[in-house]
């Protein structure tokens, strides 16, 4: 988190539109901007004060501890050249659930591509029969479908929950969602909950260093209750 708007530049180049609100995680594709093999300098330049008047009063008029400047890691993800993105997840009461994987692919022109997920139990055991999709909607995330029979409901006493196993083919290559990167949800009666397995004075505060990039991983880890 960054707090509260933050402008990011690699090497000297614009990696993207100013971010703006703090209480929220950001990234930029930066692989064109890289220096593979070399030194890398990442700056970012963190205005204290937002110019978006609703972040302002959302975020340093309100309740809140109001600081300024970074606040927790910054990271370079490295990514398999197709992975998903990201992941939405409606987990129904009856077992029924509905999934939106956002797959992010090499050949942008790319639309025959496929994603399975599998429904586990936390210890790996899988949970009735994958499902799959083929293609990417307008939204750009290739949906996927199905039900559960006679679900384990989640309570606060029986806290019971399922992961989902994500495998996107593209192009011949299949890229499989990892342990840590796996998404997490519970059924619970009557909803949902689920989970998914990148200064300090008024004014401007200016962050530079010469860094080495390595890995986090192609998934999300999310917990909503």
């Amino acid at each position: 988190g960054v707090m509260t708007d933050a402008t990011v530049n690699l090497n000297g180049q614009s990696a993207g539109p100013t971010h703006q609100g703090a209480f929220y995680r950001f990234q930029y594709e930066v692989t064109d901007l890289l220096k593979l093999g070399g030194e890398n300098e990442l700056d970012v330049l963190v205005d204290k004060e937002s110019a978006n008047t609703s972040v302002n009063e959302a975020e340093r008029r309100a309740d809140y501890w109001i600081f300024g400047g970074i606040f927790r890691p910054v990271y370079l993800e490295i990514k398999p050249r197709d992975f998903i993105e990201r992941v939405a997840i409606d987990a129904r009461h009856d077992g029924s659930f509905r999934m939106l994987a956002f797959p992010n692919l090499s050949q942008k022109t790319e639309r025959d591509v496929s994603i399975e997920a599998e429904i586990q139990t936390p210890d790996g055991r899988r949970v009735g029969k994958p499902v799959a999709a083929r293609g990417i909607g307008a939204d750009g995330a290739v949906t996927l479908a199905g039900k559960l029979t006679d679900p384990l409901q989640w309570t606060s006493e029986t806290p019971n929950l399922y992961q989902a196993v994500f495998r996107l083919k593209s192009g011949g290559r299949t890229v499989v969602i990892k342990q840590g990167e796996r998404a997490y949800f519970d059924v619970a009666d009557g909803g949902f909950s689920y989970s998914l397995s990148a200064t300090n004075t008024d004014g401007r505060t200016s962050n530079h260093s010469a860094i080495n990039f390595t890995d986090i991983a192609a998934g999300k880890l999310f917990t909503l209750c």
